[in-house]
């Protein structure tokens, strides 16, 4: 990473290497998000995850390629040519060994283990973790030398403890299969962060903007920063906060998740879970390791952690950012009338 600085020794400039995002929601072909999601993302990163939870799911080699073909000429069309998605394909319980080997060997990088019913899209997730089916999956994960990559939360706890009491069902896994390679996404529970910290070089997390600065009282005043797993409290915040900025296993993924402004202002329902992070992400970023004294980690959180823990070469190529006022929007206008809210935040 390369800085220049003003006269109070305010970085002015930074270029970095390339970076990943590996965990995000592009949502689909048809969507009003879709597109402007994928160019959003496609600026600012050299790889980005497709994670499947879409309608349908991502379940087969053959919808996977699909999906990856939608992508890429959305990206193309927006003038990001080398763009590359990075995708998963979704678990479910009808999920067989020969499924997945052939979702491997079409390029997936990992399967996305989700709960049943625990936040968008996700109706077709795992119910038992101890079905033999299920075990055998993780197994052929296991032998492919891929990830097992999971929204760890057990929906029927209370939201504040959702997180933390996945950690035995993952405690038996490791038990079971301990060769795995295991990310934890989106990691918000300080619980979590020291059992990831504790497992060695075969288990990961990844890491978004908002579970590192919005506590559960933020998010209970706002719903566009409601998402699952829910935001915690303010030990939390810092305990995944401190990992992310120095932890060589915590890396990017930002969990990007869209959702028009009425899905997510409602009043006679819960709004949509997720944040929209997308327009926002590097310059949230940055201001929040600069703001905690850590911009020199920046560019391994960002561009390299991920990488190396995945075994995929290091992105070539640097961007560079600028520092210039910029007035986010309060709401962005899609077309034909779809709005919906950036990420937004100032770090505590």
């Amino acid at each position: 990473m390369i800085l220049d600085r003003d006269s109070v020794q305010k970085p002015i400039r930074i270029r970095l290497r390339r970076p990943d995002n590996w965990h995000n929601h592009f949502r689909q072909k048809g969507d009003p998000r879709f597109a402007p999601t994928v160019a959003y993302i496609a600026r600012q990163f050299a790889r980005a995850n497709a994670m499947g939870n879409i309608d349908p799911p991502i379940l087969t080699a053959t919808q996977m390629i699909g999906y990856w073909n939608d992508i890429r000429e959305v990206a193309k069309a927006a003038g990001f040519l080398d763009f590359k998605p990075l995708m998963v394909v979704m678990a479910s319980p009808n999920t067989t060994p020969a499924m997945l080997t052939a979702a491997f060997s079409a390029g997936a990088y990992g399967v996305k283990i989700m709960p049943a019913n625990a936040t968008t899209n996700s109706a077709h997730g795992i119910i038992d973790y101890k079905d033999p089916k299920f075990l055998d999956v993780l197994r052929v994960t296991r032998d492919q030398r891929r990830t097992a990559l999971f929204h760890a939360e057990l929906p029927s706890r209370p939201r504040a403890v959702r997180e933390r009491a996945f950690i035995p069902i993952l405690d038996q896994i490791r038990k079971k299969i301990p060769d795995l390679k295991i990310c934890v996404e989106h990691i918000s529970d300080a619980q979590m962060v020291e059992w990831v910290i504790n497992q060695g070089d075969l288990v990961c997390a990844t890491v978004t903007p908002h579970h590192m600065s919005v506590t559960s009282d933020m998010a209970d005043q706002d719903p566009h920063l409601q998402c699952m797993p829910y935001p915690k409290s303010l030990q939390d915040v810092f305990a995944v906060r401190t990992a992310a900025m120095s932890h060589p296993r915590f890396f990017y993924g930002s969990d990007n998740a869209s959702h028009l402004r009425p899905a997510k202002e409602r009043t006679d329902a819960s709004p949509a879970s997720g944040v929209f992070t997308a327009p926002t992400e590097l310059p949230v970023l940055v201001e929040l390791f600069e703001a905690h004294g850590h911009l020199d980690q920046l560019e391994e959180f960002l561009c390299e952690r991920g990488a190396h823990w995945h075994g995929v070469p290091l992105n070539q190529g640097e961007i560079e950012l600028v520092r210039n006022p910029w007035d986010v929007p309060d709401v962005i206008d899609l077309c034909n009338g779809h709005e919906i809210v950036p990420y937004n935040t100032i770090p505590h």
